[in-house]
């Protein structure tokens, strides 16, 4: 699938991470939308953070129009404050 709209992220979105990894548990479709939690695993020099994900998608023509992730940003708060 492609993703349109992803020139309106703000820049340093990605907050310096190096790497991340993604490990979906569930996922489940009712016609447009598509549901998925899911585990993201960030790396921030020679640290690295687990942030649960709820992720909502969706679809037409086979393309995301609109994703929205709910998280608690907890995790990633007490990485970056850790320095």
């Amino acid at each position: 699938m492609r993703t349109r709209g992803h020139r309106r992220l703000p820049a340093g979105l990605h907050l310096g991470f190096r790497g991340i990894e993604f490990t979906i548990h569930h996922q489940a479709a009712n016609g447009t939308v598509v549901l998925n939690e899911r585990t993201d695993r960030f790396t921030l020099g020679d640290k690295h953070v687990e942030l649960p994900v709820m992720g909502v998608f969706e679809i037409e023509a086979g393309e995301i129009t609109s994703w929205r992730d709910y998280f608690d940003m907890a995790p990633i708060t007490t990485l970056l404050s850790a320095g």
